[in-house]
């Protein structure tokens, strides 16, 4: 028999109450494998709910990678859900084609999925509480998978007992705690083939560099690792404070981006700055994003120090780019569909709304008497002499060489010069309407109209064009 102190129920009980992870009246959800891992911890909360008190509920995943193993695996957590009288979610996803469809890694492709099913079927049953199986060994292998990869300060904390609505009360085991538990109380866990083929990244740390420092250089290399996670875990809290307390005044977070002040961002240390970055792809995400050290180093040095209009495509779908005196950091989203290509023109309706660029832009048009001029109206409205304005009226995009004489200049100016002057940034660059009148610039939209087609106190009559800017 184990000795008291080392029991795993009675350091689980220390682990939940050091970490607040239970309340009275919580239903937690619990990922069932079918493993050594998640079987035990489905045990022991069952053997301790009552002392809570908590409801369980299991969830199981079939990934569908594994073929009859997978589906065994299913079978074997319904049936053992039933004999304890557990309610139970058992269910399958097309993880392959998910993986193929994202080009993502299998590890990756099968956390996503889980990740995302686990907390519907959370909130379709009213779980307060998702608990997984994760040990002190699954801490010690990211710790070292992710050094190896670059990750930061964050990253080495490595895995934390409590994320939201997820909770891990093995997180102070060993696996050879768990193994234990297994063989006290005769349970007959699953195990999965894979998990003894060193072809991922998990794999390898666990069966072959684990070993090997263990062998070669510390035979405690797994406890030093832990210790040195909680010294890192001290640290990084610390410093985790101090940026979001900057966060909150440079960062404008908006929905699926972020924008940075890059002044405020620059007078913090590169320690901060760091940890604003990795906030910011956070916040834009919703959802921890794999940004390495090199990614977050390659947005400071590129993006942060580069030039205006400097642009970096990130893992997760992410994008970050320097637009003047601000950093953005967004879901990159697909092209708007524009309605014609470049070069081409569309015919303002007059009076009338005409739309542009697939949405993105709207031209509303409309003739007025020259008492309605109103010279307090901003840039996004064009007071035309309408007598100038006879001629065909259409609007197409900015071509290379396009000029305009601005409003009260003498001399003419390149459009993109006026857009860099302007503080355009980039993706609206090429999108901006440019209206011509008989094959002339007349106004650049949002921007200025041209000096030859002001209003002047001959003017009768006033074409007016407002800009309105669409949601995509």
């Amino acid at each position: 028999m184990m000795n008291t102190r080392d029991n795993p129920s009675n350091l689980v009980r220390d682990t939940i109450a050091s970490n607040n992870m239970l309340s009275a009246g919580d239903k937690v959800m619990v990922a069932v494998s079918g493993g050594p891992d998640s079987l035990a911890l489905l045990y022991i909360l069952a053997g301790i709910a009552s002392d809570y008190p908590i409801s369980l509920h299991v969830f199981h995943l079939n990934h569908l990678m594994r073929g009859d193993s997978g589906a065994a695996d299913a079978e074997f957590v319904a049936q053992t859900a039933r004999a304890m009288g557990v309610p139970a979610t058992v269910l399958s996803a097309d993880v392959p084609a998910f993986i193929k469809a994202n080009g993502v890694s299998p590890e990756d492709g099968a956390r996503r999925v889980r990740r995302s099913l686990m907390l519907q079927v959370a909130e379709d049953t009213g779980a307060t509480k998702i608990a997984l199986g994760h040990t002190a060994d699954d801490c010690v292998e990211t710790f070292l998978m992710r050094l190896l990869r670059g990750a930061g300060l964050d990253g080495l904390r490595s895995i934390q007992p409590i994320a939201g609505l997820i909770i891990r009360p093995l997180i102070n085991l060993t696996r050879g705690d768990v193994e234990a538990y297994c063989r006290e109380h005769n349970l007959e866990p699953r195990h999965d083939e894979t998990n003894a083929i060193p072809d991922m990244t998990r794999n390898k740390v666990r069966l072959r560099l684990l070993p090997l420092l263990e062998a070669e250089y510390n035979p405690n290399i797994r406890a030093e690792l832990r210790r040195e996670m909680e010294s890192i875990n001290e640290d990084a809290t610390l410093l985790q404070g101090l940026a979001e307390d900057s966060f909150a005044s440079a960062a404008v977070p908006g929905e699926g981006v972020v924008s940075l002040d890059r002044s405020a961002l620059l007078a913090q240390p590169l320690a901060i700055r760091r940890r604003l970055i990795r906030l910011a792809a956070l916040r834009t995400a919703g959802e921890p994003q794999p940004l390495g050290f090199a990614h977050v180093d390659d947005i400071l040095t590129k993006v942060v120090n580069g030039n205006s209009g400097a642009a970096l495509d990130l893992p997760g779908g992410l994008s970050a780019a320097r637009e003047y005196d601000t950093i953005v950091i967004k879901v990159s989203a697909p092209e708007p569909v524009l309605d014609a290509p470049v070069g081409s023109e569309t015919i303002l309706s007059v009076p009338g709304l005409t739309v542009l660029s697939g949405g993105l832009f709207a031209i509303d048009a409309r003739v007025v008497p020259a008492e309605e001029l109103d010279k307090t109206a901003g840039a996004d409205v064009a007071w035309l002499d309408a007598s100038l304005t006879a001629g065909s009226i259409v609007a197409r995009r900015k071509l290379p060489g396009d000029r305009i004489q601005p409003l009260g200049m003498r001399g003419h100016k390149l459009i993109s010069d006026l857009f860099i002057d302007d503080k355009t940034t980039r993706d609206l660059r090429d999108r901006e309407p440019v209206v011509l009148i008989d094959g002339r610039i007349a106004w650049v939209a949002g921007h200025c109209i041209d000096e030859n087609f002001k209003v002047t106190d001959k003017t009768k009559k006033i074409l007016v064009l407002s800009l309105v800017r669409g949601s995509r």
